[in-house]
């Protein structure tokens, strides 16, 4: 969020990250965040597809059936985990447009 005098390109000191930094931020969550909703609906396919299965296969599906549902618990973390992260950048954001007066 800080950055120092830049000696070599005569850039001042800064106490906030531009809008465009935060909004590039911002980008690459929601990119992840779309990342990890497509992985989610995969691992849901996959449920489904083995739950369909599962009557002719038991005592092999449940073990993948097990996999799947625990990928889709991490998926799951980390969407709440990158909600969490865009949420605080936004919040920066409309701070940083405050003391620009924008």
């Amino acid at each position: 969020m800080f950055r120092k005098f830049d000696t070599a390109n005569g850039i001042p000191p800064r106490l906030y990250r531009s809008p465009s930094e935060i909004k590039s931020d911002i980008r690459k969550i929601s990119a992840s965040i779309e990342e990890t909703s497509s992985m989610l609906n995969i691992r849901e396919l996959l449920l489904n597809i083995l739950m369909s299965e599962r009557a002719s296969l038991p005592e092999k599906i449940i073990p993948e059936l097990w996999d799947a549902i625990n990928e889709a618990n991490l998926a799951l973390s980390s969407l709440r985990e990158l909600k969490e992260e865009l949420d605080s950048l936004e919040d920066e954001l409309r701070e940083v447009r405050w003391l620009l007066g924008r």
